[in-house]
């Protein structure tokens, strides 16, 4: 009888997969001729007019839409269709490789088990969240593909020569397309050697040396984005931790604050300009630059944003934490957050990248993005019952289905995140959450083996 309802409960979530796979094809295809208006797609083909990077946009990203562009030129194929398969190809690729490193599928047939792996590296492919980076001038697709690949080979646990060269090229691609996501990954990977470490866990030394290695190459690619980009190139207001947090933890409260604010940063900013920041989340990156940086320095401008959110953390320290706790929070848990997101009950980005999802088929974008969300929701629901079903019956919660860095690396984007990106919630910044959340769902619903 359990083996029958397993069996059955398979072919039922096999099947709703499969409905999402087929609707993630189907809006690839849909959308494959079609740019989605972001306003960073805007000043990615900018800088190939002769536009300079900025600190918001890294390196390789807009050398490879030059490229397409210029094949564009001498073949006749339209450079997002180029563009866009090869985003979506390296994403499948890496994926299939990252769900292979657990070996978790095998079969006695070869076969049988290579179709378990490209499966499941479809399902993960065709989730909304990650199909709409596919289809977009972004250079989201590209950085998470190469960060898998990266995190896969420090999974393999085999260090020679060839894993070596697969991981630093991981790596550096990561780095030239987006450093931040780079230093994520190279953060969880210190963490979890200094785990290893503390508790004085058995752990190969080439391991320590790779990871030595990536991490002197990331310092290298931090060099040089430095020197391509020109701070402030773009009129946006300049990007640094400061910044940030003025932009995560004040908005839309600028005009509320405004008196308390010291007198250096009322100098710098009227009453009026306050309430011009507090209309708008995207205000202080466009505004700020007038109202702040004119004839400033940036170490100067970054003591007034400092001033800005101590002001702000002293007065209401309770809401400061319970804020970055509730976003992280929302991070970690973004198909719910998404679902909690279309009731409009918070505040969030989803509304407007969902506006970009459903620009050219808002019918068939809406029904793929709210069947996704309740399916993917339904999945990571799943995960927590299960572990908790198996915590109060069996009183036992087993920690060593998948390696710790996995766990690791889920808990240092989302509170990153959470943390120090803007005020509302983005989940374009959840790819690698929801990567990692739906293969934790695929290994504890589908194994056939055990992770070694």
């Amino acid at each position: 009888m359990k083996n029958y309802v397993i069996k059955a409960g398979r072919s039922f979530l096999i099947t709703l997969m499969a409905i999402l796979i087929l609707m993630g094809i189907v809006f690839f295809f849909l959308h494959i001729n079609h740019i989605p208006g972001f306003w960073e797609t805007d000043e990615i083909i900018r800088i190939q007019t002769g536009g300079a990077y900025d600190e918001y946009t890294d390196y390789l990203y807009p050398v490879l839409v030059g490229i397409f562009i210029w094949l564009q030129q001498v073949t006749g194929i339209t450079f997002i269709w180029l563009l866009y398969s090869l985003q979506a190809g390296l994403m499948f690729f890496a994926l299939y490789k990252f769900i292979g490193v657990f070996g978790l599928f095998r079969s006695n047939y070869v076969v049988q088990s290579v179709v378990k792996k490209l499966f499941f590296a479809l399902f993960l492919l065709c989730n909304p969240f990650v199909m709409q980076m596919m289809v977009s001038v972004l250079p989201y697709g590209f950085a998470v593909s190469s960060l898998l690949l990266t995190f896969t080979v420090y999974l393999k646990k085999q260090y020679d020569l060839h894993y070596f060269i697969q991981g630093i090229i991981g790596i550096i691609l990561t780095g030239l397309l987006m450093k931040e996501l780079m230093w994520l990954l190279l953060l969880s990977l210190l963490l979890h050697q200094m785990y290893l470490f503390l508790g004085r866990r058995k752990q190969a030394l080439p391991s320590r040396w790779f990871i030595l290695l990536l991490v002197l190459v990331g310092i290298g690619i931090s060099i040089f984005q430095s020197l391509v980009q020109v701070e402030g190139s773009q009129g946006k207001v300049f990007k640094s931790k400061e910044s940030r947090l003025i932009q995560a933890y004040i908005y839309p409260d600028y005009d509320l604050y405004y008196p308390h604010f010291e007198a250096a940063v009322r100098e710098r900013l009227s009453e009026e300009e306050a309430k011009i920041l507090s209309e708008r989340e995207g205000n202080l990156i466009y505004y700020g630059m007038d109202f702040f940086t004119v004839g400033q320095d940036n170490q100067t401008v970054n003591k007034l944003y400092a001033s800005m959110f101590q002001t702000v953390f002293e007065m209401n320290t309770k809401n400061t934490l319970l804020k970055a706790w509730n976003k992280s929070m929302d991070y970690l848990f973004t198909p719910m957050t998404v679902l909690d997101n279309f009731q409009g009950d918070s505040q969030s980005m989803t509304g407007w990248n969902y506006s970009r999802m459903t620009e050219l088929h808002p019918v068939f974008s809406a029904i793929y993005m709210k069947f996704g969300v309740l399916f993917l929701s339904f999945c990571f629901g799943l995960v927590v019952l299960a572990k908790i079903f198996v915590a109060v019956f069996y009183k036992k919660i087993r920690v060593h289905e998948l390696p710790l860095p996995f766990f690791i690396l889920i808990l240092v984007n989302g509170f990153f995140y959470g943390i120090f990106s803007t005020t509302s919630f983005d989940y374009r910044n959840s790819m690698i959450l929801i990567i990692l959340g739906l293969t934790y769902f695929v290994i504890l619903t589908f194994r056939t083996g055990k992770y070694e």
